[in-house]
Order: C-alpha cells, then sequence, then structure tokens
C-alpha cells in the first residue's frame, strides 16, 4: 500500500492588518486546498503573525522547524518565498536541509518544488528579489519615519508608559491613568528610594505595566532613563538589531534625534537629571543581593567617620544578629539593628505625638484625607473616560467575531481589555469611597500602633514619613544622636525628659543591679527556647528615662504571650512593638523570668 506524505503548512504577516492575499486566512486556504488536491495528510499550519521574514527569530517559525526535525514530514506547504524568508541566507540554509533530509518545500502561489532543480535556481533568484525588496521597504519607511519625527509624532509600537498617541494628530499625550504612576517613579528615586520599594508601591495600588503584568526592576530602569518624560522628544536612539533580530535595550546610539519641548513634560528636566545623576551612581555599586531583613533607618544613619551605615548580617553560635555597619569600615563597632530600631522608632513616636503637635497633626491628615478625595475625583472621572473607551473597543471586537473574523489578534485584543476593565473597575471602587474625618480617638489609634508598624512594615510610605520626620542619626562609640528635621514640636515636659538622655548608650548587655518592678518598655521579638514550655522574649526596658534602655533576654512561659496576644486580640508576632509593663524576677544577678507583662 502506497504511503500518503506527511506535510505541515507556515503562514506570515508582519503586521496584523494584512489583508487580500497576505492575509493569513487566505493563506491558510491556498494552502490546504493544495494539500487536498495532492492528496496529503496536513497535519498542521503554523501561524506566525507580526513577525518580519528578514530573521530567523520568529517563535513559530522555530517551532516549525522543531517540529519537522522530530516528527515524520516530507512537505512543507508554503504561499509563498517571501513568506518563509526575506532573507537570502536563510532561505539558502533551509533549501539545503531540506535536501539533505529528503524533504521538500512547496511554494503554492509560484507553483515551485524545492526537489526540482529548475524551481530550486528559481527559488533561490526569487529569495534575492524578496531580500532587496525587503531592503527597499526599509529604506522607504525609514524616510517616512525620518518626517515623522521631525514633526514629533509616534512612529510606531506603544508608546511609552504614561503617554497615549492622539490618533487625529500622531502626538503623544499624557495617560491620565498611567501618568501619575511614572510621577511617583521618579518622585520616590528622586528621594532616594530603591526600585524594589517603587515596584511593591506600584503593586500595592493597583498598576500593571501595559501588558498587564507587574512591574520589573528592568522595566523601571527602562522608564527612569526615558528623556520622553521630561518633555525630549527622542527617535532613532536604540541601536540596531543584530542577525537574529535581537537588541540591546540597555544601549543606545551616541547620535539620535532629539527636540526639547517636542512631547509632554512629566516631571521637570530637574527631577530627571538628578534621577540620572543617582542612577549612574547606583550603577557603579549596583549588587545584586537583596537584604533578607527591612531596615527602615537606611539612609539616615551615619558613624563617626562621616560615612553612611548600612544594614547587614552577622553570625555567632548559629544565630544571626543584624546590625548596622559603617560602609567606610573604619573601626567602629556595628550597632545592633533592632535595639537601635527601637530606641529611634519610639524617639520619634514620642516628639511627633507630644503635645503641641497633635492639633497640627489632626489638621495635617484631615487636609490630606480632602486632598486624596480631590485628586480621586480626578482620577475616578479619568478612569470612568477609560473604562467608557475599552467598552468601545470591546463592542467593536465582539461585532467583528459576530461577522466571522476570528484571528489570534481579536481574541488577544479582547483579553487585554477584559483584564484592563477589571483593573480599572477595582481602582473605581476604591475611588468611590468617602474621605475620613479624623479625631483624638483616631490619632490615639495611630499612636498605640506606630512603633510596631514603623519597625515591622516594609513600604515606602513608611521610609518616606521617616526621612521627612528625621533628618540624621549619628552614631558613634558612646552614644547615638538623633537629629530631627524643622517642624516637629516638643513640649516642655518632653524636653525636661529629654534633656541630658536624649543619647542612646551603646552598652552590652549586664546583669542589671537593680530589680526591674513596674519598669516600661518594649517587645523587641521572640526567640525559640531550649526549655520545653517557655520562649525567649527580647525587651527594651527603660532603666531612667523613655531615652535610655537596657536590652534583655528573658525567659517565660509561652501560655503567657498567647493570652496576652488573646486578650489584645492580635496574632502573637504582631506584639513586636508593643509597649509592655513588666515585672522581673532575678536569681543570683541573672534575670530568669517574667512574673507579669501587660500589653498597653
Amino acid at each position: 500500500m502506497k504511503k500518503i506524505p506527511r506535510a505541515v503548512g507556515y503562514v506570515r504577516v508582519s503586521t496584523p492588518g494584512q489583508v487580500d492575499n497576505t492575509s493569513l486566512s487566505y493563506q491558510t486556504k491556498v494552502i490546504k486546498n493544495r494539500a487536498n488536491a495532492d492528496g496529503v495528510n496536513l497535519i498542521k499550519i503554523f501561524s506566525e503573525e507580526g513577525k518580519s521574514g528578514t530573521n530567523t527569530n520568529r517563535p513559530q517559525y522555530q517551532a516549525l522547524m522543531d517540529y519537522i526535525d522530530k516528527n515524520d514530514v516530507d512537505i512543507l506547504y508554503v504561499y509563498d518565498t517571501s513568506r518563509l524568508h526575506r532573507n537570502l541566507e536563510g532561505m539558502t540554509l533551509d533549501l539545503k536541509w531540506f535536501r539533505v533530509h529528503n524533504k521538500k518545500i512547496i511554494f503554492v502561489s509560484q507553483g515551485w518544488d524545492s526537489s526540482c532543480e529548475d524551481d530550486y535556481d528559481m527559488i533561490i533568484t526569487q529569495a534575492i528579489v524578496d531580500a532587496k525588496y525587503s531592503r527597499s521597504i526599509k529604506n522607504n519607511s525609514l524616510r517616512g519615519l525620518t518626517s515623522r519625527a521631525a514633526d514629533c509624532m509616534h512612529t510606531g509600537g506603544k508608546p511609552p508608559y504614561g503617554f497615549k498617541v492622539n490618533r487625529d494628530t500622531m502626538l503623544l499625550e499624557l495617560d491620565e491613568t498611567t501618568a501619575p504612576a511614572v510621577k511617583k517613579m521618579f518622585e520616590f528615586y528622586a528621594d532616594g528610594f530603591g526600585t524594589a520599594d517603587i515596584i511593591k508601591w506600584l503593586k500595592d495600588n493597583g498598576y500593571k505595566t501595559s501588558k498587564g503584568n507587574d512591574f520589573k526592576v528592568n522595566t523601571i530602569n527602562e522608564i527612569l532613563h526615558n528623556e520622553k518624560y521630561k518633555g525630549c522628544y527622542t527617535w532613532n536612539k536604540a541601536i540596531s538589531k543584530d542577525e537574529d533580530g535581537k537588541r540591546n535595550t540597555h544601549k543606545h546610539k551616541e547620535s539620535y534625534f532629539k527636540k526639547e519641548g517636542g512631547c509632554p513634560e512629566l516631571v521637570t528636566p530637574e527631577m530627571f537629571e538628578k534621577v540620572q545623576e543617582r542612577l549612574n551612581e547606583n550603577a557603579e555599586k549596583h549588587s545584586n543581593r537583596a537584604p533578607d531583613r527591612y531596615y527602615p533607618l537606611t539612609g539616615m544613619i551615619y558613624c563617626s567617620c562621616g560615612s553612611p551605615m548600612c544594614g547587614g548580617v552577622r553570625y555567632s553560635k548559629d544565630r544571626k544578629y543584624y546590625k548596622y555597619n559603617c560602609n567606610n569600615k573604619c573601626g567602629t563597632a556595628p550597632i545592633r539593628a533592632d535595639y537601635l530600631e527601637a530606641f529611634v522608632i519610639n524617639a520619634v513616636s514620642t516628639c511627633l505625638f507630644s503635645e503641641p503637635n497633635r492639633q497640627p497633626l489632626l489638621d495635617a491628615l484631615n487636609h490630606i484625607s480632602r486632598n486624596i478625595k480631590d485628586t480621586s475625583n480626578k482620577e475616578y472621572r479619568a478612569l470612568r473616560r477609560a473604562l467608557s473607551g475599552l467598552d468601545d473597543r470591546h463592542r467593536n471586537l465582539m461585532a467583528a467575531l459576530e461577522k466571522g473574523k476570528v484571528t489570534d489578534s481579536i481574541m488577544n485584543s479582547l483579553e487585554k481589555i477584559e483584564r484592563q476593565k477589571g483593573e480599572i473597575t477595582t481602582k473605581i471602587k476604591l475611588l468611590s469611597r468617602g474621605s475620613h474625618q479624623f479625631n483624638e480617638a483616631d490619632l490615639q489609634k495611630l499612636q498605640e500602633g506606630f512603633d510596631h508598624y514603623m519597625i515591622t512594615e516594609n513600604t515606602i510610605n513608611n521610609k518616606y514619613l521617616l526621612r521627612k520626620i528625621i533628618e540624621r542619626v549619628d552614631v558613634d562609640e558612646e552614644q547615638v544622636r538623633i537629629t530631627l528635621k524643622c517642624g516637629i514640636s516638643i513640649d516642655k515636659s518632653t524636653k525636661i525628659t529629654m534633656k541630658g538622655n536624649d543619647d542612646m548608650i551603646r552598652r552590652p548587655y549586664i546583669a542589671p543591679e537593680v530589680r526591674y518592678e513596674n519598669t516600661e518598655g518594649m517587645i523587641l521579638g521572640f526567640y525559640e527556647s531550649e526549655n520545653e514550655g517557655t520562649v525567649k522574649v527580647k525587651l527594651a526596658l527603660m532603666i531612667a528615662s523613655p531615652w535610655s534602655y537596657d536590652v534583655v533576654d528573658i525567659e517565660m512561659p509561652t501560655e503567657y504571650l498567647y493570652k496576652m496576644a488573646n486578650e489584645s486580640e492580635v496574632n502573637i508576632f504582631e506584639l513586636v512593638g508593643a509597649k509592655v509593663a513588666a515585672q522581673i524576677k532575678l536569681k543570683d544577678d541573672q534575670l530568669c523570668g517574667i512574673m507579669e507583662l501587660d500589653a498597653r
């Protein structure tokens, strides 16, 4: 019995809008008719959309060749030579490979069979013509794009995040829904925050890339380097693609077209330059190692030698100790992070919520609440307009489907629109909430949870608040001094308390000479105990005033902690940062337990 040849097909368009005798559906129809007339078994057709034939960096082309190599395939059907390649080298290599493996390519519209010697020569000749035609199109396109760029018009592809294209003028305009996110990226980075902080903020606030994905470091870096955001239109900046159609997006030409004021300004030139300076500085000292702990005081601590101090970890007896170390490695001893943070945050809390600051704080909170509502009203209207536009596009695409125009492009567009509608609807719901009027009870709640939240929650807003309050924290071998920024008032009683005690004494733990009875302090953390039924608790206990601490480790029954957590209606680990009143018993000058521990 004669074997029925097995075949596959390949169809390609370089742009989704190609129609008539170059559309994917037409090419597919012609190939199926020819395979049916030849009496072969057409197994499948590989369909490529939006990819140039000048290189082989095409997903479906690569899948096609891999399939033919691994399966029993005799014939490849292609509509014409230009659909397979617009590159002489690529065509020559494929023809040789098919001949060596006793397979053939049939170019349907031209009637050529690669296994025929005369047709083989015609295919090579046509491949030369196709390659020349491709170069001609590229040159003509380049002239057209150069003309459009001279008028600062959009030259194709997706506009930069934060912009949209006016379809009447083809000029860039600010996108009201995404431009605020870009502005925040620049502001945060200029204020010293890292890309990880920015990515977390974007995710927490529901922002996605134009493809609907979470932002990555590379995406943020591309945005921060883009001159268009300072109002400078650029074109032909990227280096050319290599032979495989790939481009290094991190490099650009030394000379390219640019025009100041050629597009809307999203950030000031001064802020843009400030960001570039910091990007260059960070590029020189970049490290891929991410810290395994949140260090809230990073960027504010300075060693006695004048160098910044940064968070790090040290090991002793198989335990981790988190510390702030001098960047200059001048020899100053590192300081324990948990000790320092408890002291600094408590100092900030005491000052921030002191009597002269309470009413200004309430006024500021209510002012922010009103402003957020006013801003959200603008954003609400912008989101409503965006949602209406998506609804119109959705209806148009559904109408095309009803007429039988089912293409990958339409289905992908529908999927993208559905995702965007979901994201915008969620934001609209959030913005529909009314503004809150803060009162003294709200302020008291904020004060009670302030220390714990500021120490444990790694958010860009927390870091921003600390930087607005703290000018700097200076550390030497003897003490830690906190300098607050102007505008933080301190009442008389707080000043008296602070007088002579506004430094944190850096002392190692020594068994106290006094019994801590009814003393106040703060829980710094919990650690595993060797004794069953107990847990180690690290406490910062006040020894003279709210500004002097002894940090001690004690053991206590685990049930006490659970009882305290239940009474406070929180998870046990949320007790870190809680203010406590403690009664502690001593035995042979060693702390050995807690008689009472009550959350305040």
